[in-house]
């Protein structure tokens, strides 16, 4: 869910930018994720540099991450985020939940023996219970929870990037928007048509936003 944020992140960033917004083949290019970049070949430094602000992934906890900053968080159901963990984990082929035992099958795909199910992927593994190494999820959600009020952190709800219903998306986009410091807030102070107007002006970024930030756009750009 943190790569939703991320993705709407950068369509927001990008348009005050020449960039066009999408001119890229993995969304790490234009956000990078410190932790992972140089062994995919980009260096944070240079790559997404052209756009404003900065934006830049990461899953440290809140306690762990870079000071001076804003910080977009995102959170999410917890027996969905549970099974997309453990789905994710399938699909990487990753060999302590998958065991390739031939490359293709009778039928012509892989064929695969899971290890363990998802019952017992979230009592041995740090998702849950956490570990000396990794934060459990209830660890990250406590310290979002002691920075609710605090006014450079933004928390946003991953079902409302994903919801079907276009007008919760669009204001969840457009409130990325404003707290990014690229949409106005000042149209709120104004009257019924410049408060249209304001809305005219940005519907095609949100749009644009918005199409970014759905699975299948974010699978084609991983």
């Amino acid at each position: 869910h943190e790569t939703a944020a991320a993705a709407a992140a950068d369509g927001v960033e990008s348009s005050s930018s020449s960039s066009s917004i999408g001119g890229f083949e993995t969304l790490y290019e234009v956000v990078p994720w410190p932790m992972l970049s140089y062994d995919i070949g980009i260096d944070p430094n240079v790559h997404g540099s052209e756009l404003t602000p900065r934006v830049f992934k990461s899953h440290l906890r809140m306690a762990s991450i870079y000071p001076g900053c804003k910080y977009v968080v995102t959170i999410r159901d917890p027996a969905r985020t549970a099974i997309s963990f453990y789905n994710f984990f399938i699909a990487k082929r990753v060999p302590f939940l998958v065991e390739e035992e031939n490359a293709l099958g009778d039928d012509g795909k892989d064929d695969i023996r899971l290890l363990m199910d998802v019952s017992t992927f979230l009592v041995e593994t740090p998702f849950v219970r956490g570990s000396d190494h990794r934060a459990s999820i209830w660890e990250y959600y406590a310290e979002y929870h002691a920075l609710l009020d605090c006014p450079n952190v933004l928390m946003l709800v991953y079902e409302d990037f994903i919801s079907n219903d276009e007008t919760r998306r669009m204001d969840n986009i457009r409130l990325l928007g404003k707290f990014m410091g690229v949409v106005s807030d000042d149209d709120s102070n104004n009257d019924n048509n410049n408060h249209e107007a304001a809305d005219d002006q940005y519907y095609g970024l949100i749009a644009r936003t918005a199409s970014m930030s759905t699975k299948s756009y974010m699978a084609r750009h991983m």
